[in-house]
């Protein structure tokens, strides 16, 4: 008896795992809470089937980087040991375990055929918002839309959005796909631009650059024609006056962030960046802990080291500069392997069957890394979950087993 409940509870979660992944894949870009929902079902039901198999079946070639994500979390929960405001720390240390949804999807993933159908529900919800960023700003006149998020949040969901619309073009094959590729790619790009964040322009921008040299079957001629079509859209768009605006505002900003004493967006940062630095020098082994970043801030402003402003805002503004400060050298370095493990893997897998998802890894990752200079990403839910689900679902194909039926087959 107790062995029929036991393969019930499997065969329902074998049932509703692909369903909540399809659900989280697509909402996640438009729907927070149905994205967070299904983002924790997706975590209970994985770790339920772990118990009931009692993890008898799992990716083998993923086991280097299942105990790299263990000496990341290990390395979050200890900093809230010694942190100073531990209720913060435990807050800020459950809003980052979605990272088992790497665990979760690269698990659930084992086809191409499996991926393919994740990754254009993702392109799907990333469309969607895409059409509410224009309907937002040309019909409602909303100036940084999308008005569902903070709009830099929203900015990094469209940029790792156009991201994946990229991929498919470059790898989707039939001239119809290419067509309909290039339109979504064309509307995705107009929803950046609309939303004006300039980490994220930056971030996309680099991201063109560097495509052609991260796809291995891209000829010399093609990637000179390539080249040669973002020159004119770099010329067009220097010609825009929103864009013109927001690089004026952004000289202006960094002449202001000279003097420290300003509100605006870079000179905000400066300030936080500025005390984030000082709080990594002063502990830079531990940091002063996951929930001590608030608290050490406080101190700072009381002794006029910061302006008093920066107390709206609780974090450092840079992934790299919150690891350091709140993690020191331990953390960072638990940090360091868990982005750069999945690029190093990738990097290896040169082969037809492997690159689209080598190529999606690949430019995800610098994608999020250089607009994480700006913003503290690993903060934002759905922004930090939205690059896991990418990279996730392209080493459930890369790191899977070969007895897969489709093995042979690209997307």
């Amino acid at each position: 008896m107790q062995d029929n409940y036991r393969q019930k509870i499997l065969a329902f979660t074998e049932a509703a795992q692909p369903v909540m992944i399809f659900i989280l894949v697509f909402a996640n870009p438009i729907a927070k809470s149905v994205a967070s929902i299904a983002s924790s079902l997706c975590i209970i039901v994985f770790l339920l089937r772990v118990g009931i198999r009692k993890g008898s079946d799992y990716q083998k070639n993923a086991k280097t980087y299942y105990t790299i994500i263990f000496f990341y979390l290990a390395a979050l929960a200890f900093s809230v040991v010694y942190s100073p405001d531990v209720a913060d720390g435990i807050q800020r240390f459950f809003s980052q375990t979605k990272i088992l949804l790497l665990l979760v999807l690269i698990e659930a993933v084992s086809s191409h055929v499996d991926a393919r159908k994740y990754l254009f529900a993702g392109a799907a919800g990333g469309t969607a918002l895409s059409l509410i960023t224009i309907y937002e700003s040309v019909i409602m006149h909303i100036g940084r839309p999308p008005a569902m998020w903070n709009p830099v949040h929203g900015g990094n969901h469209l940029m790792l959005a156009a991201v994946l619309v990229m991929v498919l073009l470059v790898y989707e094959k039939g001239r119809g796909a290419r067509v309909f590729w290039s339109t979504l790619l064309l509307l995705h790009g107009y929803a950046l631009y609309l939303n004006g964040t300039r980490g994220v322009w930056i971030a996309f921008g680099i991201v063109l650059v560097l495509l052609p040299l991260v796809v291995i079957k891209m000829r010399t001629m093609h990637k000179l024609i390539y080249y040669g079509i973002l020159a004119l859209f770099v010329t067009a768009l220097l010609q825009a006056p929103f864009f013109q605006a927001r690089v004026r505002g952004t000289i202006s900003d960094l002449n202001q962030s000279v003097k420290v004493r300003t509100a605006l967006s870079y000179g905000g940062r400066y300030e936080m960046w500025k005390a984030s630095a000082n709080m990594f020098t002063n502990n830079p082994l531990l940091g002063v802990g996951l929930g001590g970043w608030r608290v050490e801030l406080e101190t700072m402003v009381r002794d006029k080291y910061v302006s008093s402003y920066v107390l709206d805002y609780n974090q450092a503004h840079s992934i790299y500069l919150d690891v350091l400060s709140t993690r020191g050298i331990v953390g960072f370095i638990s940090f360091a392997f868990l982005i750069g493990y999945p690029v190093i893997y990738v990097w290896k897998k040169r082969t037809v069957e492997y690159e689209p998802y080598r190529t999606l890894v690949l430019i995800a990752t610098i994608a999020f890394l250089i607009s994480g200079l700006t913003d503290t990403l690993v903060y934002i839910r759905g922004v930090f979950a939205a690059y896991l689900i990418l990279v996730a679902l392209s080493l459930g194909v890369i790191m899977r087993d070969h007895r897969s039926a489709d093995a042979d087959r690209t997307p």
